[in-house]
This record gives structure tokens, C-alpha cells and sequence, in this order.
């Protein structure tokens, strides 16, 4: 995970653009969790979703979107999707960067 304003792992600069690189982190299926996730680590409650739609980039190996307005605090990027190589799960999968 690179923050492209700062240049930086670990850092996210709200505005800026993220990326994200793994294996199978294409955000799709059809369960209401899908989604790219900005997980405030000290209150749930000022967590954010990005829904598929508000993601400019979503393949299989890349995500890239932009950051959206934070509070304040510390971070994790959790991306819940129903990706596949074959096809999709039933079961929702989640991977978690920090």
C-alpha cells in the first residue's frame, strides 16, 4: 500500500491517492460487506467504505482511489470482496493492510 501524495507506506493523505497492490483484491461480488474499508483503529464509528463504484482502478492486482475525508487517527485499509480465479465465493473474504 503506497500513499502516491506522500510517497510513503503507512501514511494516507486525505485527497491523495492510494494504491494498492496484492492477489485477488478485485472489490466485487454481491454481498452487502464488498467494499474498500478505512478502518479508524481507535472508533469504529469514524470508519469509512468506499463502495466498488468510487474505486478508479479494481483489478485482481491493483486498487487505486483516493483517499476520503478522515478524522483524525490512526488507520488500517481492509478490502472485502467475492474474488476468485475461478469464480466467485459465497463467503466474503477480507485482507487487511495497515
Amino acid at each position: 500500500m503506497t500513499d502516491v501524495e506522500s510517497g510513503e507506506d503507512g501514511t494516507l493523505t486525505v485527497g491523495g491517492f492510494l494504491d494498492i497492490a496484492g492477489k485477488n483484491i478485485l472489490v466485487t461480488g454481491t454481498n452487502d460487506d464488498v467494499g474498500l474499508y478505512f478502518v479508524n483503529c481507535e472508533d469504529d464509528e469514524k470508519s469509512v467504505k468506499l463502495e466498488a463504484a468510487k474505486i478508479g482502478v479494481n483489478t485482481s492486482s491493483r486498487i487505486a482511489c483516493v483517499v476520503p475525508p478522515l478524522c483524525s487517527g490512526t488507520y488500517t485499509v481492509k478490502v472485502v470482496t467475492q474474488c476468485s480465479k475461478t469464480k466467485p465465493h459465497k463467503e466474503s473474504l477480507e485482507n487487511t493492510f495497515s
